[in-house]
């Protein structure tokens, strides 16, 4: 059974996921809330499954980009769970959680998050089944360096855009994508079957700006 648990936006994520299905996901849309309620949604979830902290067998956490302190929410309780208990974890960022809500396997697009103030992570990838090649933080006036007539875009599903408008409408299409937890359960189980799971001592969450901002 895998657990992820997702704290990187206002989302906070948590899902439990075994035999290519989702078992229980639980998600909450509120500021300031993931430090207070992340322990009770875990144990809430494994009494309603009648399942126990050694059944867990891979841990998946996201790693960002996102807000700093979201981040370090997750990104501790993940690491106090797993010390404990030996549990093999996985850290999986929100740009390979994005891509793998992408339409086509084969074709290139990029994955954009918003950083605030104007500005946009972003990751390109060359494929759905590759890793992302590069990635960055442009200012938004910058993201038409990005766009060409084939470019394709998945961006967070908390940021509003104007298709119409520049930059949108120089992308070829748009999509929203969302960082739930069992995304990253899907993700982590493709990982470790192909990489095998993280060094828990090297484990942090990415920044790509000195601080993100906080829920």
């Amino acid at each position: 059974m895998i657990l992820g648990i997702e704290t990187s936006s206002l989302l906070c994520s948590i899902a439990w996921y075994e035999n290519d299905r989702i078992l229980l996901e639980y998600n909450v849309e509120r500021d300031q809330v993931h430090s207070t309620i992340l322990a009770d949604l875990f144990n809430k979830g494994l009494n309603y499954l009648k399942r126990s902290v050694i059944d867990i067998s891979l841990a998946a956490i996201a790693t960002g980009p996102g807000s700093y302190t979201g981040l370090r929410i997750g990104m501790s309780f993940i690491k106090g769970l797993c010390y404990g208990s030996n549990i093999p974890v996985i850290g999986i960022s929100n740009f390979n959680v994005l891509a793998l809500q992408s339409c086509n396997n084969e074709s290139s697009f990029i994955t954009l998050i918003n950083a605030n103030k104007g500005r946009f992570y972003y990751a390109k990838f060359e494929s759905k089944a590759e890793e992302f090649n590069e990635k960055g933080i442009l200012e938004i006036e910058e993201l038409n360096q990005l766009a060409k007539k084939d470019t394709r875009i998945i961006i967070d599903y908390y940021t509003e855009i104007n298709k119409n408008n520049d930059p949108w409408q120089n992308f070829a299409w748009i999509i929203k994508g969302r960082f739930n937890a069992s995304y990253l359960c899907q993700t982590a189980d493709h990982r470790f079957g192909k990489y095998g799971a993280d060094d828990i001592n090297n484990l942090e969450p990415m920044y790509l700006q000195a601080f993100a901002g906080i829920l």
